[in-house]
C-alpha cells in the first residue's frame, strides 16, 4: 500500500515508510479500545485507547482523548491522556499534550506544549529538547 499524500508531506525522519499504515481519516471519530497491527496515522478523533506494535502518528489537527501504547509515537496534534512508547515519544512543534508519557526517549521540539510527567523507562533513557534555529541563535 502506498503512503497517503498526508504521510508524504511529513519530514522523512518523523515516520517510518517501511510498513503499511492504518488511517483514521479527517472527520472520523473512533470510540473504544483499538487493537491494531502495524502503524497508525490519526487525522481524526480518537476517544479511547490505541494499542499497536508499530508507530502511531497523531497528525496536526487530530485529537486523542484516552491513550496510545506503541513502539514509537509522534505527536503533531493534541492528546489528553497517557502515552506509552516502547522506544521513543516525539512531541513535534505545535503539539499539545496533557497527561503522562512513559518512554525510553522523549524528544520535545521547540513550540510543543506538554503538561504532565515523563516516566523514564529502563535502558536508553534520555530527554532531548530541540530549539528552533532562530530561537537558539537569539539565546
Amino acid at each position: 500500500m502506498e503512503p497517503t499524500p498526508d504521510i508524504k508531506r511529513l519530514a522523512p525522519e518523523a515516520i517510518s515508510r517501511d510498513a503499511p499504515w492504518t488511517l483514521i481519516g479527517p472527520g472520523s471519530t473512533v470510540h473504544g479500545e483499538l487493537l491494531m497491527a502495524g502503524n497508525v496515522l490519526i487525522h481524526g478523533r480518537v476517544e479511547g485507547v490505541v494499542f499497536t506494535d508499530g508507530e502511531v502518528l497523531i497528525a496536526r489537527g487530530a485529537w486523542v482523548e484516552g491513550g496510545i501504547h506503541a513502539r514509537r509515537i509522534v505527536v503533531e496534534g493534541a492528546l489528553e491522556g497517557r502515552l506509552e512508547a516502547a522506544d521513543e515519544c516525539w512531541l513535534r512543534r505545535g503539539s499539545v499534550i496533557r497527561g503522562d508519557i512513559e518512554a525510553h526517549i522523549l524528544t520535545v521540539d521547540d513550540g510543543a506544549r506538554f503538561i504532565g510527567n515523563w516516566i523514564r523507562t529502563e535502558h536508553r533513557t534520555g530527554l532531548r529538547i530541540v530549539a528552533s534555529e532562530t530561537r537558539a541563535g537569539n539565546a
